[in-house]
């Protein structure tokens, strides 16, 4: 949910549209966009005995019904591969975490992506 709540609601997310005047193609597709490497390991270790769909493409897009699950670990290999994989090409781990996106914080404070 963090992720589509980034995307959607944070103006921040624009900068890393893969079209940048958000024509074509998924027209608000991400590409590239930093993420915290300490959010994408925390997933993964939280997440790697849930069941999740898997195809050729490891991506979140390749899920179809009928398609077959897999606890999340047995699919990526960690954090990094997760966060780089799951959604295609739209998010990179971050290890410099000043330099990345926070995908969550409370509501009421300011945001830490500005």
């Amino acid at each position: 949910f963090d992720e589509g709540f980034f995307y959607e609601c944070d103006v921040n997310a624009g900068r890393f549209r893969r079209h940048p005047t958000c024509e074509g193609g998924n027209a608000w597709e991400m590409h590239q966009a930093p993420v915290k490497a300490s959010y994408c390991d925390s997933f993964y270790e939280a997440c790697k005995n849930d069941l999740f769909c898997t195809s050729d493409s490891r991506t979140f897009f390749g899920c179809e019904e009928g398609t077959q699950c897999q606890p999340i670990g047995e699919i990526y290999a960690n954090g990094k591969d997760l966060c780089e994989t799951m959604w295609g090409d739209a998010f990179k781990y971050e290890t410099n975490e000043r330099d990345a996106f926070t995908w969550r914080f409370e509501p009421g404070q300011p945001n830490p992506n500005d």
